[in-house]
């Protein structure tokens, strides 16, 4: 798997700060006599993404109809096809790999750009969309 360090780094600190609930302006010194080991970190921060990514892809059986909710989430507020396509195109780079849960990404993200299109009362998808992009 090819990956970028500088980009498994910036993903593992976002992660990281997310899973232990650190807040902006937090006034706690750091402790200095917690460590991490970096391969630990890298391993649960992948299967954490793993775990979640696959269960949200799984969850979606099809897109003709769009589903009302994915893993519990309304489709139409808490859930946001387009930051789900940042996602995919982001997380499928990061894995290495096109196929989750067995949904083609690439094909999932294109389905999902028509939907947004759709939903916003466009003609055609607007090109901030392309962002989401799943590289061939």
């Amino acid at each position: 798997m090819r990956v970028r360090k500088g980009e498994a780094i910036r993903l593992a600190a976002a992660v990281t700060l997310w899973l232990l609930g650190a807040g902006i302006g937090s006034s706690a010194a750091p402790d200095d006599s917690a460590t991490i080991n970096t391969a630990d970190l890298d391993r649960d921060v992948r299967r954490f993404l793993d775990r979640e990514i696959v269960a949200h892809v799984a969850d979606i059986k099809t897109l003709d109809p769009p589903p009302d909710r994915v893993v519990g989430a309304l489709t139409t507020g808490e859930f946001s096809w387009g930051s789900f396509m940042r996602v995919l195109g982001a997380y499928s780079e990061f894995a290495d790999t096109k196929t989750i849960a067995g949904h083609d990404v690439p094909q999932m993200i294109g389905k999902m750009a028509q939907i947004m299109a759709e939903r916003l009362g466009l003609n055609s998808t607007p090109l901030w969309l392309s962002r989401a992009s799943v590289r061939t």
